[in-house]
């Protein structure tokens, strides 16, 4: 393991690659990890891992990340998910909230989306905000099931992967190398000939559906909402739209759908970053009897003396006290989560991962 010490006002960058050899990950158990590893590296359930392999870590300021990562010195989420030697993503129960199903096999399996956004987060946010490292680990990220290249050129999309021989245009879908006969195959006589297209140029201009290789189900009343990976830096030249997918009812490919915002420039998708994040939704949560129950107070003359108290609590107070001690709101909510989590009989550490 490498440390590359800088100045205390700037970020440090880590960069480590460990071998790690095949073991018994318990899900019961409550015992911390000797190596906490907050990038790309989770103990997800009761899984074994299939083989000895490398965990490439980075952490470190956004600049000095994407220099790495554009030159290619660095790859991101390599074999980061600790999954079972069915390639299936472990499950807490047999009824999970979420099930994935993996129909291109070199698509990575989805992974829990990490505190620190991959370490892209400013150290000073990733300690002390709650609220930040929270949205950031809300979900799961998906990956592209392969690296490929899309460009627009204001008119037509073109793309292109690892061992095609020239840029090809997306006229209007193209199938991921190989899956067609793959998915021939494997599905039903009744299904041959349906398996999803990879790629698909939408009649909007300059925008593309990219399917990551996976299908997804939920529980009943429990909804997806698809959208880009939070307060992860994206390289640029395209913005993906967000959708709810009702998956309790509607079981088909998990994509998204892309739109350029350049045109004449390649933009590079590469399968060991994250392209979504998905995010799970109760039904209820977005009802119309939910978002219709707000209400406004219409000037300071309607505050209560209850309302002043809690600012005063929460703004005035604490910045009062020169001797504060920093991050008092993240210390109180992981406070409250780890009490829930001894509660309910589970480890406290593995629970707030």
């Amino acid at each position: 393991m490498v440390f590359n010490h800088g100045a205390l006002s700037r970020f440090i960058i880590i960069a480590c690659t460990v071998s790690r050899r095949p073991r018994q990950v318990v899900r019961s158990s409550c015992t911390v990890p000797r190596f906490q590893r907050r990038c790309f590296s989770r103990r997800l359930g009761s899984a074994t891992v299939p083989s000895t392999r490398e965990e490439t870590f980075f952490c470190g300021s956004w600049r000095s990340f994407w220099g790495s990562y554009r030159s290619g010195r660095i790859g991101l989420c390599r074999s980061a998910t600790r999954y079972s030697s069915q390639g299936h993503l472990p499950m807490d129960s047999a009824n999970p909230v979420v099930r994935f199903y993996r129909l291109a096999g070199q698509a990575r399996p989805p992974q829990r989306a990490d505190r620190s956004a991959c370490g892209t987060l400013p150290t000073r946010a990733y300690r002390y905000c709650e609220a930040v490292t929270s949205a950031s680990a809300f979900g799961w990220w998906v990956f592209p099931p392969i690296d490929l290249q899309l460009m627009w050129d204001g008119s037509d999309v073109f793309w292109y992967h690892d061992g095609a021989d020239d840029w090809m245009p997306l006229l209007p879908s193209a199938q991921l190398p190989g899956f067609a006969a793959e998915f021939d195959r494997a599905s039903p006589d009744r299904l041959t000939g349906f398996a999803p297209p990879f790629l698909t140029a939408l009649p909007e201009a300059g925008a593309v559906q990219i399917w990551t290789g996976l299908m997804v189900r939920t529980r009943p009343d429990w909804h997806l909402l698809v959208r880009a990976p939070a307060n992860l830096p994206t390289p640029g030249g395209f913005v993906l739209y967000e959708g709810i997918v009702e998956s309790d009812t509607w079981f088909g490919p998990l994509f998204t759908n892309m739109r350029f915002t350049r045109s004449h420039s390649p933009i590079r998708l590469r399968a060991d970053f994250p392209l979504l994040q998905i995010q799970p939704v109760p039904r209820e949560a977005y009802a119309s009897p939910i978002l219709s129950s707000t209400s406004l107070v219409p000037d300071m003359g309607a505050m209560t003396e209850g309302d002043w108290d809690d600012y005063r609590r929460t703004i005035v107070l604490p910045n009062q006290d020169p001797d504060r001690p920093f991050g008092a709101y993240a210390t109180a909510a992981r406070k409250k989560n780890h009490a829930a989590a001894s509660a309910a009989g589970k480890c406290p550490v593995m629970a707030h991962s």
